[in-house]
């Protein structure tokens, strides 16, 4: 009895551990790379590389660890992708460029501000979902898509990026009267400085009457028309003369050099974008959880659930071939166990050992996550040429500084530069001391323990 309530006590255990192993579609197989984005408003592509992308790249040829950088430079849009060194550690890597950033914004043109783009991967499409409505007008499934959908989907814990395309992006427009101006002496000076003070919130300190202290304040941020239409552009001999008497002020959208349809119709498509080292499936649960709770906060009319791509069903359908062809394999091994022994206790007794083995082996792999490869490399002999010897101590060197993460996918990237190194020597790859050529080049696999073996 006993024999048999550890049994069945270690299935329930490894099963457990089978089902929370992270599963992914693919290891990170990016090299570090820091995206610069600068928009620039007007500009042609070529002035844009000129007074944007060039000395952006300039500033970026010198980092440590910089193995390439490359620039697009289009109509009011100018990228700079930073590549890094294998091993290299994003964020030191993301600092560097930030340092660099504020050296050079001297060199830009005017009201040009680069931004560094979060870090993605090339299999990091998430998701694709849309805002849709059959009555919203393309202003209001904007609205819903930049100010509702986007904040919501961003707080969640393993999205990098979320950039809503198509709809029609909601502006504020004021249409000049030339006439108005012309008959009331205001330059359009007068008319953008007032337009540059409008809607700013400012202080003029604080008083202490009767030994209390009251906050001065001017509020005026706000977003109604009818606020900006009343702001005073001048006042002259006591009369105040009002933006809306010189402009017509109302809403409109701004231009579109692009679209988005669902089902050919007109629609907002909001592209989700997951962080390298988050669970696909996991972020997928919860962003499914968050569009249902925008669903029942937006207007009844758009649509925020409409979903056309998901990247955890490539996944979730593998999982199910996998799982598939095991029960096929244990139903086989279960006959042929049973043709052979005619007696189905004693085929019952190695069927659950294979299974017990197989799924132990998945509860192994859980608790003992390689950590990092480290290589040494000693002398072991007078005969040794000098320049091979300090090469392979400076490649081990700055492998081992890499301290390359295994949870990434980084496990078989070290392992690659692991080989090239020893076969550059000589020697074969094995864990085992070896001395090709005089040199002794071993590999250690540093294990974490789970917390209950630290403790102990």
């Amino acid at each position: 009895m006993a024999a048999r309530a550890a049994a069945m006590g270690l299935t329930v255990w490894d099963a457990l551990s089978a089902m929370r192993l992270p599963v992914d579609i693919f290891p990170d197989l990016n090299k570090p790379v820091v995206t610069i984005m600068t928009e620039a408003d007007g500009l042609a592509p070529e002035q844009v590389e000129q007074v944007v992308t060039f000395p952006i790249e300039t500033a970026m040829n010198g980092l440590p660890g910089v193995t390439c950088v490359r620039l697009v430079s289009g109509v009011g849009l100018g990228i700079v992708y930073v590549e890094f060194d294998w091993g290299t550690d994003i964020d030191r890597g993301r600092q560097q460029v930030t340092k660099r950033l504020g050296a050079t914004q001297s060199q830009l043109a005017a009201c040009v501000a680069p931004q560094m783009a979060p870090v993605t991967s090339i299999m990091g499409e998430l998701l694709l979902h849309a805002v849709s409505s059959e009555t919203a007008s393309p202003i209001e499934r904007r609205d819903g898509a930049d100010w509702i959908s986007r904040p919501r989907l961003l707080t969640i814990a393993g999205v990098a990026q979320v950039i809503p395309i198509g709809g029609k992006v909601r502006q504020i427009r004021i249409t000049l009267n030339l006439a108005q101006m012309a008959a009331r002496d205001i330059t359009r000076e007068q008319v953008e400085l007032t337009l540059k003070q409008f809607g700013s919130n400012t202080t003029g300190g604080f008083v202490d009457p009767h030994a209390r202290e009251y906050l001065i304040r001017n509020t005026g941020r706000t977003a109604k028309l009818q606020d900006l239409k009343s702001q005073v552009v001048l006042k002259r001999q006591g009369i105040s003369i009002r933006l809306g008497q010189i402009a017509d002020v109302d809403f409109a959208a701004r231009v579109k050099r692009g679209d988005a349809s669902v089902m050919r119709k007109s629609a907002v498509i909001v592209p989700v974008q997951k962080q390298p080292s988050a669970d696909t499936v996991a972020l997928t649960r919860d962003i499914q959880l968050a569009l249902a709770d925008l669903q029942r906060a937006v207007p009844p009319v758009i649509k925020v659930t409409d979903t056309h791509f998901w990247q955890a069903d490539f996944i979730e359908a593998s999982i199910s071939n996998v799982q598939r062809v095991l029960v096929e394999a244990i139903l086989v091994v279960a006959v042929v166990l049973f043709l052979f022994l005619l007696e189905w206790r004693t085929a019952l007794i190695p069927l659950i050992a294979i299974l017990n083995s197989v799924m132990t082996a998945a509860h192994v792999s859980l608790a003992f996550q390689p950590e990092c490869i480290e290589i040494a490399i000693a002398d072991h002999g007078p005969g040794i040429p000098a320049d091979q010897l300090d090469l392979a101590r400076r490649q081990s060197a700055r492998l081992n500084s890499a301290r390359t993460n295994t949870a990434d996918g980084g496990f078989g990237i070290a392992l690659a530069i692991a080989e090239r190194l020893i076969i550059a020597q000589g020697g074969t790859l094995a864990f085992a001391n070896r001395q090709p050529h005089g040199l002794e080049v071993k590999i250690e696999l540093l294990t974490r323990l789970p917390v209950s073996a630290q403790r102990s």
